[in-house]
């Protein structure tokens, strides 16, 4: 990974610079502690059911410690259904993004399948021509539900097509986000004649495409200055191109994540390693979907496990609620009446994975939780033998019923980070995502993490209320530590 990264250093994937001096991304968006999925309710034109809906997002928000913080909610199914792939937004839905952000809500919706514009009704931008759109082969595109392949972005229509969207589809509901849901193109990604064998170090068709999306999202800032946009991929073009980028696919199967599909975690191993003080990675919606993704998750515990991965990765931490039309948040859901109150078993684990997610919640928005997990330049993870591992068995919805793998893992995850901010200090985030405290020993060379080895360093506990002095090392530092069960240890070296 590091040696990737210093060629894509010098390439322009990363030409915008890091994160921390990245103008192009606003700093509400870079600084957003958690966003959670919403799901638009039944009348958007009656008043008490879009008080209700903002009312109860008040009351989420206040119980993740998140009262007096901007929040962003990724709204699901805000279009008119008949209208996949060109998005007609519901009558009302502006009343409702208007209110919530009225009290500090953010909110976009999710544009899947948005370049099949092949399926829009005309526009000013005329229609697609049948087939226009070339992968670099003529490839057809699995992911098209008519079959057809996506449109040629050196196209005028493709940049009109997608303007016009924004201008007078998305805006006028005042919905801040648009998330591209592709092109993908995996074609170009791994085919060496395009560019670097190994990704997308910069190619006709993606810079194009960045072209795109850098305009588009320059025009919407025009009429609206919060605008940002993300994409679902993590194709290093999109790191230039998009404010954020990565849906977080880490633990799908191996049938599923392979050069012909699309997601890159596995593909690209080491992704923080390599582009996270460059952008914001997103740790994926769908992943933290315990319902959708139910038949994912031999174990609800193994929740825990995929939220402590994207964690300790520095990714935009999601979650989602999927019990809210029924009335209840997720941290409600032992309480009578609620749909699981006749599994308690499931609806404990849930619960308490709520109280771990605000303990996560509370580093992150914390000054050094955003000095490491936030801008830092994430370095080689600690080597900590003995720690006792754990196997999670998941149940792929994308290979089939029945299909497992296994991913085994420490009980604790930790990684290691260089702050940006011109300090050269060193943080180190451990947590336990198990119900067991664990106990182990830090072990690092000084020079190892770009420390004088010469000179004395200070190691300071960092905890959202408080700091703890705890040794001075010159050299080698070994340290003992206990992680508490579902919870966070971070120190940081001077």
């Amino acid at each position: 990974a590091r040696i990737y990264r210093s060629w894509a250093e010098t390439q322009p994937i990363l030409e915008k610079g890091k994160l921390i001096t990245r103008t192009d991304v606003p700093q509400w968006w870079k600084e957003v502690t958690l966003s959670n999925v919403g799901y638009v309710p039944g009348n958007l034109n009656a008043t008490p059911v879009v008080s209700a809906y903002v009312n109860k997002w008040q009351a989420i928000r206040a119980y993740q410690g998140l009262a007096n913080d901007e929040y962003y909610l990724f709204q699901d199914l805000w279009f008119e259904p008949a209208s996949l792939g060109f998005y007609t937004p519901l009558q009302g839905i502006g009343n409702l993004f208007g209110a919530l952000r009225s009290q500090g809500f953010f909110v976009g919706g999710r544009n899947l399948s948005f370049t099949y514009s092949q399926t829009a009704p005309p526009s000013p931008c005329g229609s697609a021509p049948p087939n226009a759109a070339t992968l670099v082969n003529g490839m057809p595109d699995p992911f098209d539900p008519n079959g057809g392949t996506h449109v040629n972005p050196y196209t005028p229509f493709a940049l009109c097509y997608m303007e016009d969207f924004v201008q007078n589809r998305l805006l006028p509901t005042q919905a801040v986000h648009f998330f591209y849901d592709n092109p993908y193109f995996p074609d170009v990604s791994y085919d060496p004649a395009h560019g670097n064998p190994m990704g997308h170090g910069g190619s006709w068709l993606y810079d194009r495409i960045v072209d795109i999306m850098e305009q588009v999202r320059v025009d919407a800032r025009a009429t609206e200055p919060r605008f940002v946009t993300t994409h679902e991929s993590s194709f290093e073009g999109y790191i230039r191109g998009a404010d954020s980028a990565g849906a977080g696919y880490a633990f799908n199967p191996p049938g599923f994540v392979n050069p012909a599909n699309v997601a890159d975690e596995i593909r690209i191993p080491l992704q923080s390693a390599i582009v996270h003080d460059y952008g914001i990675l997103l740790g994926a919606n769908e992943l933290a979907n315990w319902l959708d993704m139910a038949g994912v998750y031999t174990d609800f515990e193994d929740i825990n496990f995929v939220l402590a991965h994207g964690f300790i990765e520095g990714r935009q931490l999601n979650t989602i609620e999927p019990f809210f039309l029924a009335g209840y948040a997720n941290h409600e859901l032992l309480a009578p009446g609620s749909p699981l109150a006749a599994i308690p078993g499931v609806a404990q684990v849930l619960v308490d994975h709520t109280v771990y997610l605000k303990k996560l919640v509370e580093v992150k928005r914390t000054a050094y939780g955003r000095k490491y997990l936030t801008y830092g330049e994430f370095l080689r993870p600690l080597d900590i033998p003995g720690l006792p591992l754990v196997t999670k068995v998941f149940n792929p919805l994308f290979v089939g019923f029945g299909v497992t793998y296994p991913i085994t893992s420490p009980v604790v995850l930790t990684s290691v980070w260089r702050a940006n901010d011109g300090s050269g200090d060193v943080g180190i985030v451990a947590t336990n995502h198990t119900n067991a405290p664990v106990t182990f020993t830090v072990a690092l060379d000084a020079a190892d993490y770009g420390l004088d080895p010469a000179v004395p360093h200070m190691v300071t506990r960092l905890e959202p209320s408080a700091t703890t002095p705890l040794t001075t090392f010159t050299g080698s530092l070994s340290l003992p530590i206990t992680v508490d069960p579902k919870s966070v240890f971070v120190v940081e070296i001077d």
